[in-house]
């Protein structure tokens, strides 16, 4: 707010608020009366005191930025050296900053730049590296001396140097800028007539030519870095005629849809130099084509035959390296190999043959494909495919490989495409369901898969009965799965190749709850469904978290258990000893697992009587990768079921602490959709321990009554011992 607009602001304030006060010390000195007068009075005091809170009065904040700065635009002149060897950059930029008054940071170019000096609005300036690129830090504040409207505005120059590559051919440098709305840049070569390029996209305003220099002006798009690039922009008259001995290296690869040829020529020039390079392709040839920036011209030639032109736009006096590629319709049955040769090359408009023509013709085979010699070759000799020298970006194993000279050739193969079979392109290599079990019959399990896929769009899990999902997960994030009652699809990734070339493996990973088998009483026997994969599971892990108060055993179902039978263990701890989980085979659980999950292994009531005894009770332990912990509560038989406006939302993920006695289970090999589950039998801890002494007993009483009706026996009979010696 300015100074000019305080005394209308103080005027509305006065029509507002301080205005009754007023009028009533008016009314008491006998002035004007009532609105009616059109004037309002007020002390002079007052209104400096109102005139002082105006001032104090920070205006309203708007609507934030969204970056801190902006580059408006730049201008950058590059010279480079008498010898070409390094461009000398020099950048002035205009940055308008948005935010003030606070630290800002601004990624400005790359950090491949080897800046020589660096300053904003005259002054050394802080820069930082990050992400590959240099971070300019400074205060953002206005600067003393700006106008309104232009204080947020700073000049940034700098200067850095780049090497220029020169590889047989055009001189480049490659300039890093800042992405600026406006780029002007200024190149200026210490050689005359010289042909400047900017690239991407550069467009020359100007271009002037000196005795010993050429300088263009270009304006450049918004990119992260430019490429200037500049050669001779005529070819001086030859004295000597061309020179030059050519080396082509064919490769042909039969693919499956299409058979791709690449032809590389390698010419050695011993003297003069020559602008462009004719070759001969077969009229089966289609899509020729250069890489680089070399332009091919089109033209039919003898018998059928097709002539590729490939200009280089300036004139090579130096081994130069050319790469064509093409396509063939035709992959499948009798083929004969093209014969691609160099027939000549163009020196100041006359065209000039090669001294000698040698090199080598390589045959690939893409998966599928089988390419097998019909009938000899003609023209070239047979060698190793190993002997090929260089690479290639063509898909397909080398078969068969040939020497090749100038003489025309002829290599007839035959092709078959072979049907492709179809193959296990997705499964699952491991699946372990752990599931949390409360006396009671409340249920939380947690299903992880280990998933490779190459061809499926979601994951296929059939839910026991009753069921009702939680969460779902792929690759470590939330998902949102789909689907209808029991049956969850859940949306997956298609595997990646690793570094050697395996499928890359992820997790899976489907949380539920369900109401099941209770476990109560002095003993009973108990069920338990895991849910079905539409994948083929290599290995399925079950691990059952059951009440520690009770034995289980006569285990059974559609998995192996581990042990037979697992009771509860030995006698209550000492006070203040931590608890310890007991394995199907009696092991200590926190032995196999390093202590990630420390679990009951004793009864509820000896181990409530060791809590009461205990002076200090350790707080209980939970896995340190649990993201969470849910109680289920005592008196609910079953959680509220997710909301229906939760439909479309990524889920949380909820654990359940992992405690009681741990029954685990496995098969190796399910089939997709095939159903499993195990079941036992269990007695209680009291049950158990009671048992020997009901038994005692019986026996007793069964003595006592065989005693009894012996001797009744015996008295009925009158036994005497001459009658019981015989």
């Amino acid at each position: 707010m300015s100074f000019r607009s305080l005394p209308i602001v103080a005027f509305l304030a006065i029509l507002s608020f301080p205005a009754a006060p007023a009028l009533q010390e008016v009314r008491a000195s006998g002035g004007a009366q009532g609105p009616s007068s059109g004037v309002v009075r007020l002390p002079l005091a007052d209104f400096n005191a109102l005139l002082e809170r105006l001032q104090g009065i920070e205006p309203g904040r708007g609507v934030e930025p969204p970056v801190d700065a902006v580059a408006v635009s730049a201008a950058y002149r590059v010279v480079v050296d008498a010898e070409q060897r390094v461009a000398v950059v020099q950048a002035e930029v205009d940055l308008a900053v948005l935010r003030q008054d606070r630290w800002i940071e601004i990624p400005l170019l790359s950090d491949s730049a080897a800046i020589d000096r660096f300053t904003v609005d005259g002054r050394p300036a802080t820069l930082t590296q990050a992400d590959g690129t240099f971070r300019l830090v400074f205060r953002a504040a206005p600067v003393p001396g700006r106008t309104a409207g232009a204080e947020s505005v700073h000049k940034l120059e700098f200067e850095y140097r780049a090497n220029v590559a020169a590889d047989g051919g055009p001189r480049s440098a490659v300039l890093p800028i800042v992405g600026a709305a406006i780029n002007r840049i200024e190149v200026r070569i210490p050689r005359t007539d010289q042909e400047i390029r900017v690239l991407p996209d550069g467009v020359v305003l100007d271009r002037s030519v000196t005795a010993d220099s050429t300088r263009v002006t270009a304006l450049a798009p918004r990119t992260g870095a430019l490429t200037v690039r500049w050669a001779d922009r005529a070819a001086p008259a030859q004295d000597e005629p061309l020179r030059a001995v050519a080396e082509t290296l064919h490769r042909v690869a039969f693919q499956r849809h299409v058979a791709a040829g690449e032809v590389a020529v390698r010419l050695e020039v011993q003297r003069g130099a020559f602008e462009a390079l004719v070759l001969r392709f077969p009229k089966e040839a289609e899509g020729v084509r250069a890489d680089d920036d070399v332009a091919i011209d089109i033209a039919d030639g003898p018998d059928g035959a097709q002539l590729a032109t490939a200009r280089l736009g300036y004139a090579r006096r130096e081994d130069a390296v050319v790469t064509l590629r093409y396509e063939m319709g035709r992959v499948a049955g009798r083929v004969v190999i093209p014969d691609v040769k160099v027939v000549g090359m163009i020196q100041d408009g006359h065209v000039r043959e090669a001294v000698r023509q040698s090199g080598f013709l390589a045959v690939l085979a893409d998966d599928g494909m089988e390419v097998v010699p019909d009938g000899s070759p003609e023209g070239a000799e047979p060698c190793d495919p190993s002997e090929v020298p260089g690479t290639t970006s063509l898909r397909g194993v080398p078969v068969m490989a040939l020497r090749t000279s100038g003489l025309p050739h002829g290599v007839p193969v035959s092709v078959t495409r072979h049907e492709e079979r179809p193959v296990l392109a997705s499964a699952v290599q491991s699946a372990r369901l752990a599931m949390v079990v409360t006396p009671d019959g409340r249920a939380v399990g947690t299903l992880e898969m280990l998933v490779q896929n190459n061809e499926r769009q979601f994951v296929g899990v059939d839910l026991p009965r009753g069921a009702t999902l939680w969460a779902a997960f792929a690759d470590g994030r939330p998902v949102k799965p789909s689907g209808r009652d029991g049956w969850v699809m859940v949306p997956v990734p298609r595997s990646g190749v690793g570094p050697d070339g395996a499928t890359r493996a992820f997790q899976v990973d489907v949380i539920y709850y369900q109401r099941a088998d209770s476990v109560a009483g002095p003993w009973g026997s108990a069920r338990f469904a895991a849910p079905a994969i539409d994948m083929l599971v290599s290995r399925y892990g079950i691990d059952l978290w059951m009440p520690d108060d009770y034995r289980y055993f006569d285990f059974g179902g559609d998995a192996e258990a581990t042990a037979d039978e697992v009771e509860p263990t030995g006698p209550v701890p000492p006070e203040g000893r931590p608890r310890e989980a007991v394995n199907l085979d009696g092991r200590r659980r926190d032995e196999e697992t390093g202590g990630a999950q420390t679990v009951s292994a004793f009864s509820g009531q000896e181990y409530r009587q060791a809590e009461e005894k205990a002076a200090a009770p350790s707080p209980p332990q939970v896995d340190p990768h649990f993201i969470g912990v849910i109680e289920l509560p005592k008196a609910a038989a079953r959680p509220e079921s997710p909301a229906p406006a939760s439909r479309g939302l990524l889920p949380i993920r909820i654990d359940v602490p992992r405690t009681g006695l741990l029954l685990s289970f496995h098969r190796t090999l399910v089939e997709s959709k095939e159903a499993l589950a195990v079941d036992f039998r269990y007695q209680s801890a009291a049950f158990v321990a009671v048992l020997p002494w009901v038994g005692a007993l019986a026996g007793l009483l069964l003595g006592l009554a065989v005693a009894r009706l012996a001797h009744r026996s015996a008295r009925a009979r009158r036994l005497s011992a001459g009658r019981a010696a015989p």
